[in-house]
């Protein structure tokens, strides 16, 4: 049985516990699951099933779970955990995960984890923030960034053969 399937398998498994009433045991199956198949468990059931599951995801692994969801069933969890919730799943974090995290949080809990952060986490977490994604280029501007590259090594070809000609003065003169 390949890993996939014995995540089906576990995932299905969960689905009958919750199905039987009895939470001790979905508790306990939920628990051997990694962030990704409580997400993958979540966005599968419907939101009544889903939000009972929610509440028995371990604190530790609420912000893991949440950049594995959908944004619309993630935006949704988020709206029903408050502030305190928030924050810890958010300090359990790498800072480029929290940076994808800290898009989709209000504006008085983003304020609340940046305070929470130590200085040296909070400049890495700007920096992160501050960064820019290549942007793919249209054709248009693709010819232009291409006229721009080529202009680009003319002149520094240009100078290397200035150089070229300045030292080979500079050798011949007596």
């Amino acid at each position: 049985m390949s890993e996939r399937d014995s995540n089906e398998t576990a995932v299905r498994r969960l689905r009958e516990r919750l199905g039987s009433g009895n939470m001790l045991p979905v508790r306990r199956a939920l628990h051997a699951l990694n962030p990704a198949e409580i997400a993958s468990l979540l966005a599968s059931l419907p939101p009544t099933e889903r939000n009972l599951v929610w509440e028995m995801v371990s604190p530790e692994d609420d912000g893991e779970v949440l950049l594995h969801l959908p944004e619309s069933i993630r935006t949704g969890l988020i709206r029903q955990m408050d502030t305190a919730e928030l924050i810890k799943a958010a300090e359990e974090l790498e800072i480029d995960d929290l940076a994808d995290l800290l898009e989709g949080l209000p504006e008085t809990v983003t304020r609340e984890v940046l305070r929470a952060l130590d200085a040296d986490d909070r400049a890495r977490l700007e920096q992160v923030l501050a960064y820019e994604p290549d942007i793919p280029l249209s054709r248009e501007h693709e010819g232009a960034a291409h006229a721009v590259v080529c202009g680009v090594k003319a002149v520094e070809s240009v100078f290397a053969a200035i150089l070229v000609a300045r030292d080979t003065r500079r050798r011949v003169a007596p």
